[in-house]
């Protein structure tokens, strides 16, 4: 199924920078990003691709984020603490710690959910039936 653009949303998509188009739902506020359909594709190849593990999708969204890091001019600026911090804190590095955690799980859920979601929908037929 396509939807044409409005014109709203044209202008929006002429007006980014390097970021996707982000549209929001206002019904449930749900978030959705706009790609062009050669990326689209070119992820959805890389999602079914049986031969990939978790590992290995985890290495290449790490090294996607790195990339996007080295050319983010204000990167610097969202690493910095703020001033009154203790750097030593334990409490501070049990605090990170757990949420770099709770981060991996999340992420490891999402993938998993994913996962099981694609192999539902490749069971059923989205042809229609008279």
């Amino acid at each position: 199924m396509s939807v044409e653009l409005t014109e709203p949303q044209q202008q929006a998509l002429d007006a980014r920078t390097e970021e996707p188009l982000r549209l929001v739902d206002p019904r449930n506020r749900a978030s959705y990003v706009l790609v062009r359909a050669d990326i689209f594709e070119r992820m959805k190849a890389l999602v079914q691709d049986d031969s990939l593990d978790m590992r290995q999708v985890a290495v290449l969204v790490d090294a996607a984020m790195r990339e996007e890091d080295a050319n983010d001019p204000a990167l610097e600026s969202y690493q910095k603490k703020p001033t009154g911090w203790a750097h030593d804190d334990i409490l501070e590095i049990e605090f990170l710690d757990e949420l770099a955690r709770l981060r991996q799980d999340d992420l490891e859920r999402t993938l998993r959910e994913d996962a099981e979601e694609d192999a539902g929908c490749s069971s059923t037929s989205s042809t229609p039936t008279t």
